[in-house]
């Protein structure tokens, strides 16, 4: 037998069975490990700092899509797969909490408050203030939630932002502009805007600043907040804050949108058989029912009405249009210097040509510290825009007659129609409008920290604002061309200076007791220069008003310059005793130029305290009570709205001409007398509120109830002409303000990838005229003031007309009315309010224009990288005369010569029972049928976006990528018949919008 080396023969044989076995365990390692992995659960429960058990907490594995919400016990398990893997707990009102797993399978954790939600500064003039020290109503808006809506206008992003803050849109013409109105309308002749204020300067118009740039808007709305800006806050203060620089970091953000905007409308023009017969039914005799021949009926436009070539006036003039904006910012800095500079561009074709609007904005804002008490900032934006205006009001295309053709048999365009008279269209494209504005904003400041505590700043700017505005009408042109062309230009130059020292010192007394100081010192200078001029006659079209300079002749040129300085003096002090009793108190002492000599000066105290009784031991323990805060203010603001000189006796220019000599100026005495006692208006006004926060936050929100009285209105008392004048502005009368605001935030779910959030604004306002003039009747009565449509006890805006009560009918028995006022089947009927037997203007009534109250609602979800939000918006109770329904001009007045808008009107054979008869005549009355209810339902804003992963866009050194698609007044429910429930049909029609558009931040 062959005996075999036996140690050979195990080192073979062991080789390969190791190798064997090596491989095999890799094998099984890499098959175990997973599966070993995906068996691994983290169990633990989740309590709150004082211990008790958290219900829908969200857990997820850093990184992954994998999460789990704790029970009802606080219990959550969740697998995981390494012992480096990451577990991110998070709850609404609390810190989030980043923990590692580690080599444990048990992981309980404990979640405490996010102060932060409460420690968030808020902008409240001259400083800021932690939210929870706030005593008065203030009310902070962010910049994402405005920039949702795609405008030009910031006035109108605020919309539907603030309970309180009612906001009215003027034009909807690219470049329009809308009003602000916070609590109510205050002054009947001294204007109602609020203040604006940017980075701490006044300005006029924040509509002149670009969104993009904007980082919060706070509103102050009591009187305690306002308090601090005196004679200019009694219509409320906005306070813009712009975005900074960030430190150590670069953030470069990019956005753009793209859309069209279309027309929308909730009413009907007669169509060309409609309209032919109107027409004939406002000839038909009565009562007979004749109708005239309709060739000496219709004239030049009979052959269109037997070809039926008709006109839609409407679809000719207005087009969809395009709307687009493009911004690029960049935020950088380091220990000692921040800077941020952006650039945006905005773009608004018009739905008639060639209306449009363009902005382009710069913006950069600088902060750099000299040392370690002292820092220097620069804050600088310019802003020019350019806007183009279509010919006249858009009404005279609308009420065009369909019969009428714009366009001869040829395609060529005609300047006079069938009706002889001059075509809208012909008109638009002989003229141009245009208003180009330039804005700069200059301001500097000087922060020193003196001691520990004290601080000095200094606030010096420069806003000067200039526009142009030149029309030319040329040879063509209806108006232009008798005169061989009529070109104007306006110029106004808007200057503003403004340096103030303030001085604030902050001390902890204790650990529990605090206090700060406010001192303020400003001068502010404005001025405003305007010029106008107007010229006939000219060799060429081509330069348009620019070669205003070559006219034939021209009109006296108009010089105004209004000068305006203001110099005050400010203190605040504020108290916080232990977190939970809250005191402040300021006074504001202004001088103003524009008043009387012996009323130079006003004084505007006011005083706020608050209640944190969330803080207090007895509910500092409550689970379900996250924040409960008492807020009571009073205090005085002005309102210092009188233009310069007014107060002063002034002269008018006449231009005289003796024969044949030169042209030359007298002047005479105005027929106002002046006043050296017109002061402010004063508004002293009472806030109430509470503020809470329940469930962690899930339910949080403001109930507030305010109270203001304005008193010392700005009026024109009539004076017996025998003195020589005529009138006096006087300082007389008073208005009532009091209303009800609710802001409710709702966080219905909150999960591992699905948030759903509600807001909930409610507001409701009362006003009413307390005293006028001070004239009385032979009964000692107050006297209202008629022509002005103000009547004591009743709202500032009101209508007084006689009271539509149906359509007389033909089998009606008609009383006697008297002579002057004889109705037939098919008239309007109106209410005898004070049962005489007669209709007079005694019967006439007042109606309230202004609305009871404005709401909205808003809603976010978020899942995953999804968002879908939408906003309504209402305004009830709010009632508007609609000229389309009566006036001749507006072809409401059934005389069938214009179009108009189309409604059920009284025939022999459809007898009506809401408008009358239509006839060649004027009809009685017709006024009272105007008044419609102007309240409205909006779908003001629906969204839908999309942010790319993390993991996707990283790679790239890009931070955040989200694609979006927004739309704006999809759907409006109203029975206002108009393009807009918040202007006539006759205005620029508001677009419905849609934007698709990208956001980036590198």
């Amino acid at each position: 037998m062959k005996i075999v080396n036996p140690k050979l023969y195990c080192y073979h044989y062991g080789s390969k069975s190791l190798m064997r076995i090596i491989f095999f365990a890799l094998i099984s390692l890499f098959i175990v490990l997973p599966v070993a992995a995906q068996k691994r659960n983290i169990v633990g429960t989740v309590n709150d700092a004082s211990g008790d058990p958290m219900i829908g907490v969200s857990v997820v594995l850093k990184g992954t899509s994998v999460g789990t919400i704790t029970d009802f016990n606080g219990n959550y398990s969740i697998e995981t797969s390494s012992n480096k893997d990451v577990l991110i707990f998070s709850y609404v009102g609390y810190e989030t909490k980043t923990l590692q797993v580690g080599s444990g399978n048990v992981m309980n954790v404990t979640l405490r408050e996010d102060t932060k939600i409460l420690e968030e500064l808020v902008v409240v003039g001259y400083g800021t203030q932690k939210k929870s020290d706030l005593t008065g109503s203030v009310v902070s808006v962010k910049a994402e939630d405005m920039n949702a809506i795609p405008t030009s206008s910031v006035a109108e992003m605020l919309r539907g932002q603030a309970a309180g803050v009612v906001v009215t849109q003027n034009s909807a013409r690219p470049g329009g502009t809308s009003d602000i109105l916070i609590r109510g309308k205050r002054s009947l002749t001294g204007g109602n805007s609020p203040l604006f204020i940017v980075d701490g300067v006044p300005v006029s118009n924040i509509d002149d600043f670009n969104s993009q740039d904007i980082l919060s808007v706070e509103v102050l709305k009591d009187a305690s907040s306002q308090s601090i800006y005196g004679a200019r806050a009694s219509n409320g203060v906005v306070l813009v804050t712009t975005k900074r620089g960030a430190e150590n970091k670069t953030v470069v953000d990019f956005s753009a949108y793209v859309g069209t905007q279309n027309l929308k409308r909730n009413f009907d023009f007669y169509t060309g058989d409609e309209w032919v017969q109107l027409k004939r039914e406002a000839n038909r005799s009565f009562p007979e029912g004749v109708y005239l021949d309709d060739a000496s009926l219709f004239g030049n436009m009979y052959q269109n009405l037997v070809d039926k070539k008709y006109t839609n006036w409407e679809e000719l003039m207005i087009k969809p249009a395009i709307q687009q904006k493009y911004d690029l910012s960049v935020r950088s800095g380091n220990a000692t210097t921040r800077i941020s500079a952006s650039l945006g561009y905005y773009d608004q074709q018009g739905m008639i040509q060639p209306a449009s609007f363009q902005r382009a904005n710069f913006r950069f804002n600088a902060d750099h510290k000299l040392s370690k008490s002292v820092t220097i900032g620069l804050n600088s934006n310019y802003t020019q825009s350019n806007q183009t205006v279509e010919d006249e009001s858009f009404s005279r295309f609308i009420t065009q007659s369909p019969l009428l053709s714009p366009y001869d048999e040829q395609g060529d365009l005609l300047n006079i129609l069938a009706d002889s008279k001059w075509n809208p269209v012909w008109n638009n494209q002989n003229m141009l409008n245009e208003r180009q504005v330039n804005r700069l904003l200059l301001n500097a400041t000087l922060d020193w920290e003196i001691i520990k505590g004290l601080k000095y700043r200094l606030n010096a700017s420069m806003n000067t604002r200039q526009s142009e505005q030149g029309t030319y009408l040329n040879k063509l042109h209806e108006k232009g061309s008798t005169s061989n062309g009529v070109a104007s230009i306006d110029v106004d130059q808007y200057s503003d200076y403004l340096l103030e020292n303030i001085l604030t010192y902050d001390y902890k007394i204790n650990g529990q007791n605090k206090l700060d100081l406010t001192l303020v010192q400003s001068a502010n200078s404005q001025k405003s220069t305007g010029m106008s001029m107007t010229g006939y006659g000219f060799a060429t079209d081509d330069l348009g008003y620019n070669n205003i300079g070559a006219a034939a002749k021209t009109d006296p040129v108009s010089r105004s310059i209004t000068p305006r300085n203001l110099l005050s003096y400010m203190g605040r002090i504020r108290y916080n005793m232990m977190d939970r009793y809250l005191f402040s108190a300021s006074a504001r002492v202004d001088g103003s130029s524009v008043f009387g000599v012996r009323n130079k000066w006003g004084f505007f105290p006011a005083g706020s305290f608050a209640w944190r009784a969330s803080e207090e031991e007895f509910l500092k323990n409550e689970a379900w009570l996250s924040n409960l805060k008492l807020r009571l203010s009073y205090g005085d603001v002005g309102n210092q709205a009188v233009n310069p000189y007014q107060s002063q006796g002034l002269v008018n220019s006449f231009y005289m001409q003796f024969g044949s000599g030169e042209p030359f100026v007298g002047y005479l005495p105005g027929t106002q007398l002046p006043n050296p006692d017109l002061k402010w208006e004063t508004t002293s006004s009472f806030n109430g509120g509470i503020d809470f926060g329940l469930l962690r936050d899930r339910i949080s929100g403001t109930i507030e109830y305010y109270h203001s009285t304005t008193r010392d209105l700005l009026m024109q008392r009539s004076i017996n002409q025998i003195t020589g004048y005529s009138s006096q502005l006087v300082n007389i009368g008073s208005v009532l303000n009091q209303g009800v605001e609710v802001s409710l935030n709702l966080v219905p779910v909150k999960k591992k990838d699905l948030t759903w959030m509600l807001n909930v604004n409610f507001a409701a306002n009362q006003n009413k005229i307390l005293a006028l003039n001070g004239e009385v009747d032979d009964e000692g009565k107050p006297v209202n003031d008629i022509a002005n449509g103000w009547f004591i006890g009743y709202n500032a805006d009101a209508y007084y007309d006689y009271q539509f009560d149906g359509i007389w009918q033909l089998d009606d028995v008609i009383p006697d009315y008297g002579p002057n006022y004889k109705p037939q089947p098919g008239d309007i009927k109106v209410k005898d309010t004070d049962g005489d037997g007669l209709i007079t203007p005694d019967d006439r009534v007042v109606m309230n224009r202004a609305p009871r109250w404005t709401g909205s609602i808003g809603s976010v979800v978020t899942w995953k990288g999804i968002d879908f939000s939408f906003d309504f918006y209402t305004v009830q109770g709010a009632l508007r005369s609609n000229p389309y329904l009566y006036d001749a001009n507006s072809g409401g007045d059934l005389h069938g010569k214009l179009n108009g808008i189309k409604v059920d009107y009284w025939t022999i054979e459809n007898p009506s029972t809401t408008n009358p008869r239509p006839r060649d005549a004027t009809i009685s009355y017709f006024s009272s049928l105007s008044y419609q209810d102007a309240s409205y339902i909006r779908l003001r804003n629906i969204s839908l976006g999309y942010s790319f992963p993390e993991k996707m866009i990283e790679p790239l050194g890009i931070n955040k990528v989200k694609v979006y698609v927004t739309a704006t007044n999809l759907w409006t429910m109203t029975d206002y018949l108009s393009y807009s429930p918040e202007v006539s049909a006759g205005s620029y029609p508001e677009p419905k919008t849609i934007v698709a558009g990208l956001n980036v931040t590198f």
